[in-house]
């Protein structure tokens, strides 16, 4: 959300919200201003997507596609030897939605990140560390530190505030570590999928009350408030009203927790619908610990249909007196109410000074905490953060310059001055109860819906945010990003011939052009027609043999020819149209310019349509017949060949099998499936690489894959990538760098110069490559054990082994016994251990002598070892052992030059603890925290020192790369 929403719109929306919600458009500016922030509330774009055609998305499905790619990474070579670097930032932020601390600690925060998991912080935010990584689900709702044993903590899981833009995906139940942390057990709950609130009983700890909202986009009896008495092993539900109403908060008496009380909120969504109220709203209370509840309702609003969420607080000091903040169906600021009596009666506060407090969307915040030590310092969260110092008779604005959207704050029982506050922009801490704020949230949580490079600064990255605009970083470090272009951030693109230019958006198409580098951006829609319907991230493409040139996607495609001066549609509606009853679709996805021949060009929409012009734009063919019926995420054109082209799909199966990505041979005419053994989820982009175009890219929403053989065969690319979606990429081929945007654990990269890959160096097509009774074939590999090599002389149709188990990369010579005349034949050279990964000569070639295979002994018959560091966790010091075998080679043997080398979580280097030549045997080194430096490299001064959370070791020795995981706990 934006900080500049005027009075005068307010008044605006609240007469027309309806057809503010139900309209597609966006924003039109006169020529040469840019609206840097038009949303008035959050989109359903990321659930619309995954969701259509059904309307609603199966969680199951995608905690499978989740194990699916979990075990693809177990088997895959593509993993040990590429580590994901995060480049950034850590200095931005993302939205939280939960803010927790240990009653007995002024240092050690955790944060719930809405799409990133658990972070965790022992120095009172300099340094955060995640520690929920390990589990299946990056989505959460709430968690708590038992108040007795701070090693206890429980997560739950789902982020729980009624959808928007950024709604991701729901929890998969609630999770619980008694070692601070380190690690986590599943205790169930799947289905309630958005766990709002979990409160542990002060007095005995195994009592443990959870809130559960239920699914957000469909009914379901799993909702209400659930109660376990034996430390969250067994639950049992204690207060169900219907399948449209959850429990949305909760609190316990500390004198007495027998006495317990349950915020009701009536909740129903569809993608383009949403009801947040109901006369099932209310707010209740139990006497005995949940057994039996009566609803609260003297002074509060009841049985309304006008009801919506509701927030409660309890102050610790007097616990008779109890706050509650409500909102209308709607979502408008409906007040603050007060009991002096436990919930006996309410009275409403003087609270006409917080009228615009949730603007039209307070079913997006909903919460209000009062001082543990003082019952009349009391705080709300809306957009801003307003505070009383009396009981609510005045209230004044209490957040400094902090960012919006306020969703989580605790107030430290041993000094309530201290305050740390988590919103859409990152963690944030005050010591004087919110008069001054400081930004602590140094972590890598920004939600990427793009990413792009600077071709000339490859150093230079930039991406487009939720809640966050574009950003970018110009020196390529992570704690230096800044803001471009504001509103949420979508495609943003740097011409890649004069990085003058630069272009970039906000949602639905509020498109804008720097002439500056990006440091002034002008209206750049001249020319679009502003009753088009506009997708909330709409594509827009430069083409790759003319910068000058760019497309742009509304319900039809745009040209420009003078870098978006100007704009000419070059297409008609290329969707089916409007949207009608339970949809709201019809708008371009993706383009794609072919650089073979730039009269042809791709186009993929919302609605399943995939279209292709050959001649400019003059006619286009409907090219989706035969493709399910899924949104279009994704079209990618062989740069090599036009005709030639990849299509990716949102989406998930139902009943039957679904693919997620096609490529066609003849623009269109007919696809083939080459999903393969990819996991069952969204596809969100494909790369086609350069230099090879066998070998393919793609971003999941369950990670990374790459194949070697047109899609034959995925595997999962890279270690340390986050579980969070991927929902871009971008490859910058002259350093061989791959750069990720993920949805919630900010963007990575990868180096793919090291990605397994054989190449034939000789023979080459149609060379003579006999000499007397020797043939040399030479080949070039990278990643790969050992290789066998294969001849046809069938052009590919049958295949001789002539050499197998030889070394990875070098010359083989091939001794031949019997001359035969002008064979036409074909090599291949592939992995012996993955015979996806391989090359072929490119085209056939002669010899003179038919094949008889040498008797060879390049072989390694043993491998290298990095074993797992004991003790681990650990603290200050472990002890890493990794063995170097013997080999058995023709020639003589020699040292192995061997590096070992610690990293940090974001991709980091912390040391070098070996860089030598070492000869065949079994090796020990140590690590010790105190004896080590700590100087972390590309990190500042500030930031330096090793602090609790998880670091990589590898080992590199030879063509050998192994990396592992390990555990500082201090």
């Amino acid at each position: 959300m934006k900080k500049n929403l005027f009075t005068s719109f307010l008044l605006i929306i609240s007469l027309m919200i309806g057809f503010i919600y139900f309209s597609n458009q966006p924003t039109r500016l006169p020529s040469g201003q840019v609206k840097q922030s038009e949303k008035e509330y959050p989109s359903d774009w990321f659930y619309m997507q995954r969701a259509f055609p059904i309307g609603e998305v199966s969680l199951k499905k995608y905690y499978d596609a989740i194990k699916q790619a979990k075990h693809l990474k177990e088997l895959s070579s593509f993993t040990t030897a590429n580590l994901w670097v995060l480049v950034g930032p850590t200095n931005i932020g993302g939205r939280i939605s939960d803010i927790e601390m240990s009653r007995t600690n002024l240092d050690t925060i955790y944060a719930g990140i809405a799409s990133g998991g658990v972070f965790k912080s022992v120095d009172q935010g300099l340094n955060w560390f995640p520690i929920f990584d390990e589990t299946f689900t990056m989505s959460i709702g709430d968690l708590v530190v038992d108040p007795i044993n701070p090693n206890i903590i429980y997560v739950g899981t789902g982020e729980v505030n009624g959808g928007g833009g950024s709604v991701t995906y729901g929890g998969n139940g609630v999770y619980k570590s008694t070692d601070a942390g380190a690690t986590w057990n599943h205790l169930g709950l799947e289905s309630t999928e958005y766990i709002s609130r979990i409160i542990v009983d002060p007095v005995n700890p195994q009592n443990i009350y959870l809130g559960a909202m239920g699914k957000l986009f469909g009914k379901n009896s799993q909702r209400g408030l659930y109660k376990s008495t034996n430390g969250g092993t067994t639950w049992e539900n204690k207060l169900f009203i219907s399948d449209s109403t959850g429990c949305i908060d909760v609190a316990v008496n500390r004198d007495n927790p027998n006495i317990v009380y349950a915020a009701m909120w009536e909740r129903i969504r569809r993608p383009d619908r949403r009801s947040y109220g109901g006369p099932t709203c209310g707010l209740y209370r139990s006497n005995d610990s949940g057994e039996t509840w009566s609803e609260l309702v003297n002074g509060l609003p009841n049985n309304s249909p006008t009801v919506g969420r509701i927030g409660i607080s309890i102050c610790e000091s007097s616990p008779e007196i109890i706050y509650a903040i409500y909102a209308d169906n709607i979502g408008y600021f409906a007040g603050v109410f007060k009991s002096t009596n436990s919930g006996d009666s309410w009275t409403r506060t003087n609270d006409g000074s917080l009228a615009s407090l949730f603007s039209s969307f307070g079913w997006w915040f909903g919460n209000i905490r009062v001082d543990p030590t003082n019952p009349n310092n009391v705080y709300v969260l809306g957009l801003d953060i307003y505070k009383t110092t009396n009981a609510g008779s005045s209230w004044f604005y209490a957040s400094g310059d902090i960012h919006v959207d306020q969703h989580g704050m605790y107030i430290h029982p041993l000094n309530p001055n201290f305050i740390v506050a988590g919103n859409d922009g990152g963690v944030y801490k005050t010591f004087n109860s919110g008069s001054s704020w400081t930004k602590i949230s140094t972590m890598p949580i920004t939600q990427f819906y793009t990413c792009e490079v600077d071709y000339q600064f490859p150093n230079r990255y930039y991406g487009g945010t939720q809640d966050n605009g574009t950003n970018r970083t110009l020196t390529g470090n992570q704690n230096d990003w800044h803001p471009i272009f504001g509103g949420d951030g979508f495609y943003v693109l740097v011409d890649p011939s004069n990085n003058n230019y630069v272009y970039a958006e906000s949602q639905y198409g509020g498109f804008g052009r720097s002439i500056d580098g990006g440091n002034n951006f002008n209206y750049g829609l001249n020319g679009v027609s502003g009753s088009d319907r506009f997708n909330w991230s709409t594509p827009f493409i430069i083409d790759p043999t003319n910068p000058a040139k760019l497309y742009l996607g509304s319900n039809k495609v745009y040209k420009s020819i003078n870098r978006a001066v100007s704009w000419l549609p070059i297409s008609p509606d290329l969707t089916n149209g409007p949207p009608t009853g339970n949809q709201v679709y019809g708008t371009i996805t993706t383009i794609a310019s072919a650089a073979s021949d730039t009269n042809v060009i791709y186009a993929g929409t919302d609605d399943a349509n995939v279209w292709v012009t050959t001649n400019g734009g003059a006619n286009w063919n409907n090219i989706s017949t035969s493709l399910p019926t899924r949104w279009i995420t994704r079209v990618a054109v062989d740069p090599n060949d036009a005709s030639v082209a990849y299509v990716t799909l949102s989406g998930y199966r139902y009943d039957e099998y679904l693919p997620h990505v096609f490529r066609t041979t003849n623009a269109g005419i007919s696809w083939i499936d080459i999903s393969s053994n990819l996991p069952d989820a969204p596809v969100n982009d494909i790369i086609i690489d350069p230099t090879s175009t066998q070998k393919l890219y793609v971003a999941t929403d369950v990670g990374v894959f790459v194949s070697d053989s047109l899609g034959n065969i995925w595997n999962y690319l890279g270690e340390g990538l986050p579980n969070s979606p991927v929902t871009d990429l971008v490859l910058h081929n002259p350093t061989r760098e791959l750069i990720a945007a993920t949805y919630g654990r900010s963007m990575y990269s990868i180096s793919i110069s090291t990605i397994p890959s054989i190449t034939v160096v000789s023979p080459n097509g149609g060379e003579h490559w006999m000499m007397w009774d020797t043939v040399q074939v030479e080949w070039l590999a990278t990643e790969v054990d050992s290789v066998k090599i294969e001849l046809s002389l069938s052009e590919g149709i049958d295949w001789m082994t002539i050499a197998e188990s030889i070394p990875n990369t070098g010359t083989f010579n091939w001794f031949v016994q019997a001359p035969f005349t002008s064979w036409y034949c074909l090599m291949k050279i592939s992995d012996v251990s993955d015979s996806t990964i391989f090359d072929i000569s490119d085209t056939t070639f002669t010899i003179d002598m038919f094949p008889a295979v040498e008797d060879s002994s390049y072989i390694f018959p043993a491998e290298f070892t990095l074993m797992q560091n004991y003790p681990n966790p650990f603290n200050p010091s472990t002890k890493i052992k990794f063995q170097i075998p013997s080999f058995t080679l023709r020639q003589a043997q020699s040292d192995i030059w061997v590096t070992l080398k610690v990293y940090d979580v974001l991709g980091n280097e912390v040391v070098t603890l070996v860089n030598e030549e070492k000869q065949p045997g079994t090796y020990e080194v140590e690590f010790n925290i105190n004896s080590h430096s700590g100087k972390v490299r590309n990190l500042p001064a500030d930031r330096q020192g090793l602090v609790s959370g998880i670091y990589f070791y590898q080992l590199k020795a030879g063509n050998y790369i192994e990396t592992k995981k390990m555990v500082l706990i201090k």
